[in-house]
């Protein structure tokens, strides 16, 4: 399976206030996105999800903004996923025991912007491991197939990156791409 993720601030709109519409990168990644879909046509399906630590919580999803968004990549609605938010990688973190607070004070403090720099954690990582996560679900021990997760996001280094990795639990392949909008 290949999913990809998509950031929305300073990706695909400027901001989760004003929403405007990056036109230049929204057309860079559709043809990016849709290219991939038809190359995988009649083999391992291709997801579509959003990654933003712009919304902190399943509650701030607004689901117009990201039918809206999935609209505009005209992205077919069989391969519309998920949004993971900030609080996905809080969750993440936590249970791989990367900070080491039980504080509950503390651990929603991490929602504020630059917070999770403390920890030495960024989105990169944290995107990483909630991918390992997945793909070490206990729903997937009989796959042998290899699981492509893609980072289209403003943050990612400017030259194209790739992690391939095989998880311990089930011995399936990961792989995990970077790309950043203005390079594809």
């Amino acid at each position: 399976m290949t999913e990809i993720f998509i950031d929305i601030e300073n990706t695909l709109i400027d901001d989760l206030y004003s929403c405007t519409l990056l036109e230049e990168q929204c057309k860079r990644i559709s043809s990016y996105v849709l290219e991939k879909i038809a190359e995988h046509e009649h083999g391992m399906p291709v997801k579509v999800s959003l990654f933003t630590w712009g919304w902190k919580t399943k509650d701030e999803i607004r689901d117009y903004v990201v039918k809206w968004l999935f609209d505009a990549l005209e992205i077919p609605v069989e391969n519309r996923g998920r949004v993971w938010t900030k609080d996905d990688s809080i969750e993440c973190a936590y249970k791989h025991k990367w900070f080491n607070t039980k504080d509950e004070l503390e651990i929603e403090d991490l929602h504020i912007p630059g917070a999770m720099n403390r920890y030495g954690l960024n989105k990169q990582m944290c995107f990483v491991q909630q991918a390992m996560d997945e793909t070490s679900f206990p729903s997937r021990i009989d796959n042998t197939e290899t699981d492509e997760f893609i980072l289209i996001d403003d943050t990612n280094n400017r030259w194209y990156e790739t992690r391939s990795m095989t998880t311990y639990d089930h011995n399936v392949e990961v792989i995990i791409k970077f790309e950043h909008p203005e390079e594809i």
